[in-house]
Parts: C-alpha cells; sequence; structure tokens
C-alpha cells in the first residue's frame, strides 16, 4: 500500500508523467489502484475524525470531572466546618421537616468559594449545570434506607426551641441527630452517559456520583448507589443525567474532610483522642484538638527538695462546660455524672497561684451563674451583696446588731384606716421557741363632739390565725354618770393605727 501512495503522489506531483506514462520505465496506475487509494484515503481521513471527536469528548468529560470535583470538595469543607451551626439551622429554619437547600452564593459569603466562579451566584460547570446543596436531618440510630427525614417534632418534642440532649450527645444507641448532605447539579446540557460516567471517574473522586435513571445517584463504576428521592421535593431537585456528590452520610460524617489532597488526617496519638466514635462526631473529632479520654495534671518536685512544687494548671481557659449524665450499663437509667474532683482552683490569671488547700478560687471581675446555685453550706459574702428580685431566707442574722435574728425583728408594718378592713394576718414564726407579737400605736385620729381628749390607746384582739384591730379614745365627758369619762371607738375615715407585727 505504501507502494501505491508514492506513485499516487508522483502521478499527481509529475506533468510529465501523467502525459506519456512512457517517459519512465514505471508505468501509470490502473483505474484500480486509483480507486483503491482513494477509498483508503478518505478511511484515513474518516479515522482521524474519529480520533479528534473521542478526544475531544475524553477532554469535555475531564474538564467536567475537574469542575465536579472542585465544587465537590469546597462544598465539604464548608459542611466540614459548619456541621454543627447548619444542624441548629436546619432546626431553625424549618416548620416541619428537617429539609432545606444551600445556594453556592451562601457558601460564598461563608468563604469557601471565591466569588470570580460564580455565575449569577451560583457554580454552573461547562455545560451550564447549576450546583445546589442538599441538607436533611437524620436518625444516626435509623438503619433503614433510605433514612426518614426528622421533624422538628422528632428533635424538639416539648417545643422550648432547642434539641433533646441525648439527640446530640454522640451515643448512637440514644439516637444522634445527624446531617445527610449532598450536592446536586440541574439545569444546563443534559450529560449523556457516555460523557458523565467518564466524568465522575475523570473526578478522581469516591464521592462524587451521577444520576442515569430517575431519583438514583451512583459513584464510579457504580461503586455505590443512593436513592435521592428524599429530597424531591426541594427546588432544583436533579432529573436524570446530572450529577450528584456526597457530602455527608449519617455514621460516615463528611466525605473528604478534614483530608484534602494536600493534607492529612492526623496521625493517632497515645492519647486515643476519636476512640470508639463514628459519624458527624468522629468527623468534629479529627478536625480539632478535643480530648475525649481522661487528663490528670500529675505535680512533681521541680525543684528537688523533696516537696512537690510545680502543679498542673489549665491557662487561658474561655469556657469550662460539663457533659451530660451517661448510661453506662444500657438499663436507661443513667449512672455517671459529670464531676469536678479534687479541683485546686480556677484562676482567670496565669500568675496567681493557688496555696489554699481545698478551695476553689474564682478571681474573675465578674462571675455569672446562668442556673440554679445550691449551696448547702455557709456562704460568706465579703462586701456587699446585691439581689435584684426576692430574697428569701427562713433566718436572717444581723452582725452590726449583735447578731440579731431579724426573723424575729420586724416581720410586717402597716398603717390601718379604722373603716375599712381590721383584720391582720399573724406571721409564721418557724423557731418553736417564738409567738406572734403585734403591736398597735395610734396614728392619727379625730375627736367630734366638741369633747376634750383624756387618752388613747390602739388595741388587738386575737383570733386563731389573726388579730382584729382597733382604737379607742377616752374623752372629758361622762354620759352615764358613773364617775368615769367615756370610752369611744374610732372607726371614721380619720382614724388611722400603725401595726407592727413580729415573732418573739
Amino acid at each position: 500500500m505504501t507502494a501505491i501512495f508514492k506513485r499516487l503522489n508522483k502521478w499527481i506531483a509529475n506533468p510529465e508523467y501523467q502525459d506519456t506514462g512512457l517517459k519512465h520505465q514505471e508505468k501509470g496506475l490502473t483505474l484500480f489502484e486509483a480507486s483503491l487509494s482513494l477509498a483508503l484515503f478518505g478511511m484515513f481521513i474518516s479515522l482521524v475524525n474519529i480520533m479528534v471527536s473521542s478526544n475531544d469528548q475524553r477532554q469535555k468529560a475531564i474538564s467536567l470531572g475537574k469542575e465536579t470535583a472542585f465544587i465537590t470538595r469546597s462544598v465539604q469543607k464548608y459542611v466540614g466546618f459548619e456541621y454543627d451551626r447548619l444542624r441548629d439551622d436546619l432546626v431553625a429554619s424549618s416548620s416541619n421537616q428537617l429539609l432545606m437547600s444551600i445556594g453556592m452564593d451562601k457558601i460564598n459569603e461563608a468563604g469557601y468559594l471565591p466569588h470570580a466562579v460564580l455565575e449569577g451566584g451560583t457554580f454552573r460547570n461547562s455545560f451550564g449545570n447549576r450546583f445546589t446543596l442538599f441538607l436533611r436531618g437524620v436518625n444516626g440510630n435509623d438503619t433503614t434506607s433510605p433514612q426518614a427525614t426528622l421533624s422538628i417534632a422528632d428533635v424538639d418534642p416539648d417545643n422550648d426551641g432547642s434539641v433533646e440532649k441525648h439527640l446530640l450527645d454522640g451515643v448512637m444507641a440514644n439516637g444522634e441527630y445527624e446531617l445527610e448532605a449532598i450536592l446536586v447539579s440541574s439545569e444546563g446540557k443534559e450529560v449523556e452517559p457516555h460523557m458523565g460516567s467518564p466524568a465522575v471517574v475523570a473526578s478522581k473522586l469516591f464521592s462524587a456520583g451521577y444520576v442515569q435513571d430517575k431519583n438514583t445517584a451512583r459513584g464510579p463504576y457504580g461503586v455505590w448507589e443512593m436513592d435521592i428521592s428524599p429530597y424531591m421535593d426541594l427546588p432544583h431537585y436533579p432529573g436524570k443525567k446530572q450529577f450528584v456528590s456526597l457530602v455527608a452520610l449519617s455514621r460516615n460524617g463528611v466525605f473528604g474532610y478534614p483530608a484534602t489532597e494536600n493534607e492529612q488526617v492526623e496521625t493517632n496519638t497515645y492519647l486515643d483522642r476519636c476512640i470508639n466514635t463514628l459519624g458527624s462526631v468522629r468527623t468534629e473529632c479529627e478536625s480539632n484538638n478535643e480530648l475525649f479520654t481522661e487528663v490528670v495534671f500529675n505535680s512533681f518536685d521541680k525543684d528537688g527538695d523533696g516537696f512537690n512544687d510545680s502543679f498542673g494548671s489549665i491557662r487561658n481557659l474561655y469556657q469550662l462546660e460539663m457533659g451530660p449524665p451517661v448510661d453506662s450499663d444500657g438499663d436507661n437509667i443513667p449512672d455517671i455524672f459529670s464531676a469536678i474532683n479534687n479541683l485546686h482552683g480556677i484562676g482567670c490569671q496565669s500568675n496567681n497561684p493557688n496555696t489554699t488547700i481545698d478551695e476553689l478560687t474564682l478571681d474573675c471581675p465578674e462571675v455569672t451563674l446562668t442556673g440554679d446555685a445550691k449551696i448547702e453550706r455557709d456562704l460568706v459574702v465579703g462586701n456587699q451583696l446585691t439581689v435584684e428580685n426576692d430574697t428569701r431566707s427562713q433566718r436572717f442574722l444581723a452582725g452590726v446588731l449583735n447578731d440579731q435574728d431579724l426573723t424575729k425583728g420586724i416581720y410586717h408594718t402597716e398603717l390601718i384606716r379604722m373603716d375599712g378592713d381590721t383584720t391582720i394576718a399573724k406571721p409564721d414564726c418557724l423557731d418553736t421557741s417564738s409567738e406572734p407579737q403585734i403591736f398597735v400605736t395610734p396614728a392619727a385620729f379625730a375627736i367630734g363632739s366638741g369633747h376634750s381628749l383624756v387618752g388613747i390607746r390602739g388595741l388587738a384582739t386575737e383570733e386563731t390565725n389573726s388579730w382584729e384591730v382597733g382604737l379607742k379614745a377616752i374623752i372629758s365627758h361622762d354620759s352615764d354618770e358613773d364617775g368615769k369619762s367615756d370610752v369611744i371607738d374610732l372607726v371614721s375615715a380619720s382614724d388611722y393605727v400603725q401595726v407592727l407585727t413580729k415573732c418573739s
């Protein structure tokens, strides 16, 4: 065939050779040879076109794969870092089911996507497909597939605005409120299977997938399959021939987070930080420096004089938060409770040594207790005690009054007008040796009839649980001629007594 091409080229390039065919020893081409050469030449051109087209398709698939990988990694990083906040936002923004979508503009605002890659507030690949993040809340203890979407009533049954603590304690047996998240494409040109499947492989991400059949996403080479129908009510739900990437799954945490191509997951240490953790709890553990085991600080003799002089401390502490009760034996009854044992002191400044044994020192300018504080023994206040609301106590002792028991002091004082209700309740004396007492003093009065006042006094008539108080006046008049001044009751609106009640 090579000889035929050479002779064909020679015939085309040499006019003399074309005209005579006798000036050279070689003869001209036969009709058969010419036809065969043209046919082979046409096949060669077609083969080249096929190769060019195939290479162009391959490059497009690689480009789609790289675009999918870029947006997937960015979204996985976003969900990984913002996991707890997104879980709270899902509850706060939902009226029933814990289900929502997040546009790429929100992820850009959070700093996980550069603005330059967005078009109209969203990310679009070379096929014009837009990408959206889908989120829903699931129970880590739910073994069905797909897992059921949680509702507000599932995570906040008492409707107090906060998720039940046992759903956030990291114990799967209690039921853990976790996120399921997928990144989906929609709109734009449909990506045919001969392009979509190679693009998923080209992304080099296990979490990247493609939707060929309705409601079903599959990973590279079909290594995983997921029913995405729980999200079908969300806008931008993907139809056929679109991309779906796994971002977070229950009990699996967030894919690709925190490790990327240029990052490595922190190696295990002797502390075994993330031992026996799964799902979002493990993801959170591996992305920070939290400790999941006990830490013991031992004192030691630093200067070798036989006495311990260096003591463990935690400096620059922002928050000390205790864990919830734990059911360690599976009987549904908590049996392990948070505790601080043998704690010597908490200092707000690292240069404040603690020298008093069995004393907890808080030297912050202000200490706030947001819950009830119960003190089982003495409370000593070195300065002024200010209480914004009611103060209740069984007994008050006044040190400046020689430890006077104020429970036995003035319990009640009141000004009583005599033309109204004059009943006074007895105080409740807690001391068994004390008795209710009342003192009635005239405060104001008016004597009619033009008589002069000889004397006036208040009085109280004892009843079972109260006293009946009154005001009597002695006037310079003897209406019954018994040789004694008349005594009259003062019961007008001008007559007042001041009443003091106390315990003896």
